[in-house]
């Protein structure tokens, strides 16, 4: 617990000292970042606050701890490049869902995220082209899968770890690049990548088991798209019925099976690169996922009624 509170602490100092260095006109809203992109409900409200998972925004931080030879500052730089990576791919996408609206002070505090994480990057790697390309993927993959999910559609499972995968990459650059600072051998940078793409999908299959509901009732949800594909579907004549189906279906569990075994995957690896307390946080993962799985088979539904119970207790 005492490291993940130093990781998330070390994520709030990085930021406060990004925000201090943008213009001045700029400061206020991007601190209160959280808040506008409805993340969080206070204006006051930090980014450790918003995220309770440390890999999310200090993935380069586990990492590191199986490495030799690279200095605090260039850890530093590359928590904080992923960190504003994450923060703007965030902010894409909620203005692409609707959710927040892009105001002119919204789009430019995202461009200083975006400059900002484009300088602590140069630092660290030199001059590349690394997130640009990851941006491009993560808004083609994000553009697709609004247009897939805005007409009801049978979706195989190879689509959809695809297109979760691809809108994930800004999250990757800061490791990769760290791991190539520190001098790693292109097999354990690999690892690198291929345990962050682990870790990426765990969560994305959680997320979309536990809100699919509420995805639902605002514009498509994949779990309903896997279940249309699911032996013996019959579309449902309205929300009751469909609902009925789809829990019927056994998706649920069974993406929960699959975010399991992502997490035990990403646990080895991590492992293998020195990452032992990544290595660890990911086998508590595969447990907890492994579990909710199991109470999701004896009782349809199960995931979504535990993740609004939990959700109401911290409100």
């Amino acid at each position: 617990m005492e490291t993940r509170v130093r990781a998330l602490e070390l994520v709030d100092d990085l930021y406060s000292r990004f925000v201090d260095s943008i213009d001045v006109p700029s400061r206020e809203h991007a601190r209160s970042l959280p808040h506008t992109l409805r993340l969080a409900p206070s204006p006051s409200a930090r980014w450790s606050e918003v995220f309770t998972h440390e890999v999310t925004l200090a993935a380069p931080l586990l990492f590191a701890q199986g490495m030799i030879g690279v200095a605090s500052e260039q850890v530093q730089d590359a928590v904080l490049a992923h960190a504003l990576a994450v923060i703007g791919a965030f902010g894409k996408d909620r203005i692409l869902d609707g959710q927040v609206e892009p105001t002119t002070e919204l789009v430019s505090v995202l461009a200083a995220v975006r400059a900002g994480r484009e300088r602590a990057m140069d630092r660290l790697a030199g001059p590349t082209r690394d997130y640009d390309l990851a941006d491009e993927r993560a808004l083609s993959a994000m553009k697709v899968e609004r247009l897939l999910l805005v007409r009801p559609r049978p979706m195989d499972l190879a689509m959809y770890q695809t297109i979760s995968i691809a809108k994930q990459t800004p999250g990757f650059p800061a490791s990769l690049a760290l791991a190539h600072r520190a001098g790693w051998p292109e097999e354990a940078c690999k690892d690198v990548r291929r345990t962050l793409e682990d870790i990426a999908l765990g969560l994305q299959m959680h997320d979309d088991v536990v809100d699919w509901e509420k995805d639902a009732a605002v514009g498509g949800a994949w779990v309903v798209s896997l279940a249309r594909a699911a032996p013996g579907w019959r579309d449902g004549r309205d929300e009751t019925a469909l609902r009925q189906a789809v829990l019927d279906s056994g998706v649920a569990a069974k993406l929960l099976v699959a975010a399991s075994q992502r997490f035990a995957c990403a646990s080895v690896r991590a492992d293998r690169l020195g990452a032992t307390r990544l290595s660890g946080w990911c086998l508590d993962r595969a447990s907890k996922l492994t579990a909710l799985a199991e109470a999701e088979v004896r009782s349809a539904g199960y995931a979504v009624r535990a993740h609004m119970l939990t959700q109401w207790a911290l409100s």
